[in-house]
């Protein structure tokens, strides 16, 4: 007669709650356990502290569609939510789509961002065991989806949501695309991985600040938890490209504590490069509050490097003129092949002659980051049949590529803004050079003793592609193959050395 009455009482109740529509409540036959309902539907919103699941362009506190919660509805068995709301939301309803039956029952409602199965409440202590994530995805401007450990406390459906945990903000400028990023303290401190939220003092404890080895019989078991993380790393997927001059912003959360010794921060770019920076003075990290760091300088390897072919060991002629020092210079006699390595990035092939008198040299290539190729720079390289130039060069200067008589095309790319005068002179084996848009200025006799250049495309080329005519100045002629030739009616003045060396020139038409 007992377990008869037992059973209507547990029938009973089960028809009194209201539980998630895809689940049904577990008969509760122990005198210890709880059929409190888990309501269909909660609401979520963030604490006036600006605690954070990620950060719209505003910094303002949002949500992400579809984002699961953990709730431990007056039990110790987790239910699970789903926000329904849209990405970019800062407040709505989580619907249950999992409900934890039976248990021991608690005083109160614990919800916990991000879900995870693994998380064990221990209602006689007032603890539940949760995680802090060592890998975390990088998110622009924000932390990343799942990595911000929040909680909320009470005894309704309506919750607002308090971080547990800190977050620093690394900060890199340069050239490069970053892969990863990851943080450690310089004293071995637990910076990820199980810890212990205190859910009556909202507090956060890390492996070693509280008994994590005690029995918890209420449990079944004990809370042991042995995961001691002391690197966390943020994964850039398949890279985020830098800005060299606008620092990229890159956060990582950490459990609140303090790295009595400072941290160690290392960027690790797609190319293989790492940059490595380390603190020695004290760095607090506290709950609800973001540590900056300063912009760190990072260069890809590929920049700091200017590959070549010669037919022996090519030594530029003004080593100072890069913008970096030189570390090494390696030739491969039996390919010709050879690369210049430096302590930093190139920024400009230099003034009074970088690598001029370089007999030697038959092509090179010039790194992304080089936004000058300055003053006779290349004078009479001799042997160079081929040079990339990159998108990044806005200038090329005066007397530049003067003597090249073997430099056969060159491709002057967009974003060039000017070229000096004599830029290409005597280069005899041109036989067409086009001008992109960017170009506003062309210096005197810049073309002059190309006597194989037969044609001129793009900006300022006129109609028939044997003139450059700037701003109604004839500033340079292709001669190769003309005996005569009719200056064109925009043309109102004829600049300097135009007919440099028309051999074959015998009249022309004013």
């Amino acid at each position: 007669m007992k377990h008869f009455y037992r059973l209507i009482l547990a029938l009973s109740l089960a028809i009194a709650s209201f539980a998630c529509a895809t689940n049904e409540l577990d008969e509760q036959i122990a005198a210890n356990t709880t059929t409190t309902a888990v309501p269909e539907e909660i609401y979520a919103d963030f604490d006036e502290e600006s605690t954070r699941v990620q950060l719209d362009a505003l910094c303002r506190t949002t949500w992400t569609k579809g984002d699961l919660a953990s709730a431990f509805y007056f039990s110790d068995k987790v239910s699970v939510f789903r926000f329904m709301g849209r990405t970019g939301d800062r407040s709505g309803a989580l619907q249950c789509i999992s409900q934890g039956t039976g248990g021991t029952a608690i005083d109160k409602v614990v919800l916990l961002y991000p879900h995870s199965e693994s998380y064990a409440l221990n209602a006689s202590k007032g603890r539940i065991g949760v995680t802090i994530p060592d890998v975390q995805y990088y998110q622009e401007g924000s932390y990343g989806v799942g990595a911000n450990l929040m909680a909320s406390v009470g005894e309704d459906t309506k919750f607002s949501l308090k971080n547990l945990c800190g977050w620093v903000k690394v900060q890199f400028v340069g050239a490069g695309t970053v892969s990863e990023v990851t943080l450690s303290g310089n004293g071995y401190e637990q910076v990820a991985g199980d810890a212990t939220f205190y859910y009556n003092d909202f507090r956060l404890a890390l492996l070693g600040q509280e008994d994590a080895s005690e029995d918890d019989s209420e449990l079944g078991g004990s809370l042991v938890f042995g995961e001691y993380k002391t690197t966390v790393k943020l994964d850039c997927g398949e890279g985020i490209a830098l800005d060299p001059t606008e620092p990229t912003e890159f956060y990582l959360v950490l459990a609140p504590q303090t790295f009595e010794e400072g941290i160690t921060v290392t960027a690790t770019l797609t190319d293989g490069t790492t940059l490595t920076k380390s603190t020695s003075k004290p760095l607090t990290v506290e709950r609800n509050h973001i540590v900056p760091m300063s912009p760190l300088e990072v260069v890809a390897q590929s920049m700091r490097e200017i590959h070549y072919t010669a037919t022996e060991k090519v030594e530029p002629s003004a080593p100072n003129a890069f913008g970096a020092n030189i570390v090494s210079n390696e030739w491969d006699s039996a390919t010709g092949k050879g690369v210049i390595t430096f302590d930093g990035a190139v920024t400009e092939i230099g003034d009074w002659g970088a690598f001029s008198g370089c007999t030697s040299l038959t092509s090179i290539t010039i790194p992304d980051s080089v936004t000058s190729i300055g003053d006779s720079a290349f004078v009479n390289c001799w042997s160079l049949t081929s040079i990339t130039i990159p998108d990044s060069v806005t200038e090329i200067g005066a007397y530049a590529f003067y003597g090249c008589p073997s430099l056969a095309s060159i491709t002057i790319p967009e974003g060039v803004t000017s070229i000096g005068e004599l830029a290409f002179y005597i280069c005899s084996s041109f036989e067409s050079i086009t001008i992109p848009n960017s170009v506003t200025s062309i210096g005197d006799n810049a073309f002059c003793d190309c006597t194989s250049l037969a044609e001129f495309e793009g900006k300022f080329a006129s109609e028939d592609g044997r003139c450059l005519i700037v701003d109604g100045v004839l500033n340079s002629f292709a001669p190769y193959g003309l005996t005569e030739y009719t200056i064109p009616d925009s043309v109102t003045d004829i600049g300097d050395g135009v007919f440099c060396n028309c051999v074959s020139l015998t009249s022309f038409t004013i």
